[in-house]
């Protein structure tokens, strides 16, 4: 029986613990850091099951297993130079999935959104459908590692930089791009090696899906070597001959737009109807003209996701916590028609806000920035209209300050949440909790 490694002990090394276990295998765990810095009841727990722990590994450690299972924030570079055997977490759930359709939408933000929208647009057809990846587990996602024992017609994976990088066998019948920017790049080693992670499933997938827009991005960026190829950080990817070019769709329910509102989420469902109408082309189903209405009634509200908060003395206040990048954060402003008074911040991945500043410039009352990386954020904000807090809570303070009746205070960091917080929803969550306790003194 081969023997398997699992390099990781994060969320999705236990996840890929947990189905080892249930599959029948015992594994073997690898962890860089040291045993101190985990939880020892769960290490025990495991143990008792049979789970064996290497820390602080080195090359020769993996000479007792077959094969290394390599968790979504691993990069494969280690174990490519070391000639050791190893598989992706998507290039292992993929295995198991020979024979049956699944789709990978990736982005450098809403990717999540478009995934779930697309679920419930397979779904709303009468198909079974998995919706899997780093969205959180809910109702209607579960870690991708999953997929393994589940029985459906479809299976949708939300895949990360982090995920796709160190894949190289799946094939999915459909690859999507949402869009491309700056990201993660305290995690790859240059902007080229982030977009060649995203962009070389474009050779892999039966049909390719990307935006008119970041068509002509990949076109300015990369550097074309035929009509066929493309070359991207010192690596050829093959353009895919079935690569279609989806557009903005030009009419949607009255109640989407009430309920999601902005272009960018106009922008996702976009996309993920044209994957449907690819996948019904494909297997000749017929998409019911109420379809789209349909689903869009039963699409679930995302927490934290440009969530009104109520309103203090006249003040109407948003929650976007979910926002972790620029590029959601200039959906977010774009979503207001008046300038708003901005709580952003907190901790950057290799990019600032230069990329939006005529956004911010256009769009933004009075800036106030909060966490780790403020004072580089600062420098996008013109020096009379930009505050630095040093806490949440003394951000929202600042706002209400400044704020007069009729305005909107928008919560948009635009940043990652680990500087602060634990993740951004807890970020949310902290954010509503004040709201809240000022509100009812406010108020009153």
């Amino acid at each position: 029986m081969k023997k398997y490694g699992v390099v990781g002990f994060g969320v999705s090394g236990k996840a890929l613990i947990s189905v080892l276990l249930k599959l029948g295998f015992q594994p073997v765990v690898f962890e860089l850091k040291n045993k101190e810095n985990f939880d020892q009841k769960e290490i025990e727990n495991f143990e008792k099951e049979g789970v064996e722990f290497v820390f602080n590994y080195s090359a020769e450690d993996f000479k007792k297993v077959d094969l290394v299972i390599l968790s979504s924030g691993v990069k494969h570079d280690f174990f490519t130079e070391n000639k050791i055997n190893f598989l992706s977490e998507l290039d292992f759930v993929c295995s198991f999935l020979e024979g049956k359709d699944y789709i990978f939408i990736t982005g450098t933000k809403g990717k999540g959104t478009t995934s779930i929208f697309t679920k419930f647009l397979f779904e709303e057809l009468g198909l079974k459908t998995f919706l899997g990846g780093n969205i959180g587990e809910s109702e209607y996602s579960k870690p991708a590692v999953y997929a393994i024992f589940e029985k459906a017609a479809l299976y949708i994976f939300e895949t990360s930089s982090f995920q796709l990088r160190s894949s190289f066998q799946a094939k999915p019948l459909i690859y999507a791009i949402l869009n491309l920017g700056i990201d993660h790049l305290d995690w790859h080693n240059s902007l080229e090696d982030y977009w060649w992670s995203k962009l070389k499933f474009l050779e892999r997938a039966k049909y390719s899906i990307i935006g008119r827009e970041l068509m002509r991005t990949i076109a300015n960026l990369c550097e074309p070597v035929n009509p066929y190829h493309i070359r991207v950080n010192q690596r050829l990817i093959r353009v895919n001959p079935r690569l279609i070019i989806f557009e903005i769709l030009k009419t949607v329910p009255g109640e989407f737009k009430i309920n999601f509102p902005g272009e960018h989420n106009l922008y996702d469902l976009s996309l993920a109807y044209k994957i449907l109408e690819i996948y019904a082309k494909e297997k000749n189903l017929k998409i019911p003209g109420d379809l789209l209405s349909k689903a869009v009634k039963k699409f679930p509200k995302q927490k934290f996701v440009l969530q009104y908060g109520g309103e203090i003395n006249g003040i109407k206040i948003y929650n976007d916590s979910k926002s972790t990048h620029y590029l959601s954060l200039k959906a977010s402003l774009n979503s207001f028609e008046k300038p708003v008074i901005l709580i952003c911040g907190g901790l950057t991945k290799g990019f600032d806000f230069s990329e939006i500043e005529d956004v911010i410039k256009e769009k933004v009352k009075y800036g106030i920035i909060i966490g780790r990386d403020r004072e580089k954020l600062a420098k996008s904000f013109e020096a009379g209209k930009r505050f630095l807090a040093e806490s949440l809570e003394e951000a929202i303070n600042k706002a209400l300050e400044i704020a007069q009746t009729g305005d909107i205070i928008l919560f948009s960091p635009g940043c990652a949440s680990f500087d602060m917080f634990q993740n951004a929803t807890q970020r949310g969550e902290i954010f509503s909790k004040l709201i809240n306790e000022i509100s009812k003194f406010r108020n009153n």
